[in-house]
């Protein structure tokens, strides 16, 4: 899997959540999501990374 793509995705869908200037994510917590994704998609959790990304980025955002 691709880092930058997931990169990409990540602040693309975040950005999309997230309409407020003065909330931002950071490169610890971006980390955080990629290693997150990683172990979904290890774990065969669903098929589409898609779906893996928002779900993982919607939980982020709501704890």
């Amino acid at each position: 899997m691709d880092k930058e793509f997931l990169y990409k995705k990540i602040k693309q869908i975040t950005e999309s959540y997230i309409q407020d200037e003065f909330i931002s994510i950071s490169e610890i917590e971006l980390q955080q999501l990629l290693n997150t994704i990683y172990k979904k998609v290890e774990q065969g959790e669903s098929e589409d990374l898609y779906e893996i990304i928002h779900d993982v980025i919607y939980e982020w955002l709501t704890t």
